[in-house]
């Protein structure tokens, strides 16, 4: 099979799997994320999602086996109702923060890491005490407000709105003042600073084992989120 022929069939079997009807939806599947007018995600996130190839022919077949065991998905965690308030209150879409979740903790409240991040969204203990963030709405809380944070930041420094998600998950993982530092000497190196892709680089050659925790961090959560927005509505 030709590389264009492969493309044409992971195409055909992605608009099956998003429109079963046949009929394109009038509902799309994700909106514009609230508070904000530059995320206008979905299609755009999506589309990154199937290159042609046999990772996106091996993850469209993933995608139908999960439909068809579970055809009507509900809630993706038992915290769906704060992380749907706290996603709203600072313009997040609630699935990219359950992805977030689903990466830092595996929805688990009493999870603290080696580093002494703590809870659900791995949150260390700053202008809020330790001992607060292990309640779930109170970790939640602080979590999205920070990437609320992280957002407004990199923004400025980001081509679209789908590279600012990816910074903001960067900045998540590995501190946003040490991005910022990355952003810089990528521009200072000659690759685009606007563009994850040009950052991955000077990350992997400044931290090494670390740079590498924080490329699959953003790829992985970003996997995440896609899969979400095929069977969760907004």
């Amino acid at each position: 099979m030709t590389p264009k022929s492969l493309s044409f069939l992971v195409a055909g079997l992605f608009c099956l799997l998003c429109f079963p009807s046949g009929k394109r939806s009038a509902e799309p599947l994700m909106g514009p994320v609230p508070g904000t007018d530059t995320l206008h995600l979905a299609r755009q996130v999506l589309a990154d999602n199937l290159p042609p190839g046999r990772r996106a022919v091996n993850r469209v077949a993933r995608y139908a086996e999960a439909r068809e065991a579970r055809p009507c998905l509900s809630a993706i965690s038992p915290y769906e109702a704060i992380i749907r308030e706290q996603a709203a209150r600072n313009g997040l879409d609630w699935r990219l923060v359950s992805a977030i979740i689903r990466h830092e903790s595996n929805f688990r409240p009493d999870v603290v890491s080696p580093a002494g991040a703590i809870g659900l969204m791995q949150v260390r203990p700053g202008s809020v005490p330790a001992d607060s963030l292990a309640d779930p709405g109170t970790n939640i809380r602080t979590g999205t407000a920070y990437l609320s944070k992280l957002m407004t930041l990199f923004q400025p420094h980001a081509a679209n709105g789908t590279e600012c998600i990816k910074f903001m998950l960067a900045g998540y993982n590995t501190g946003d003042s040490r991005l910022m530092g990355l952003i810089q000497a990528a521009r200072t190196q000659g690759t685009d600073p606007s563009y994850w892709s040009g950052i991955v680089p000077v990350l992997r050659k400044a931290q090494g084992s670390g740079g590498r925790e924080t490329v699959a961090f953003v790829e992985n959560v970003m996997d995440t989120w896609r899969e979400y927005c095929l069977f969760y509505r907004p």
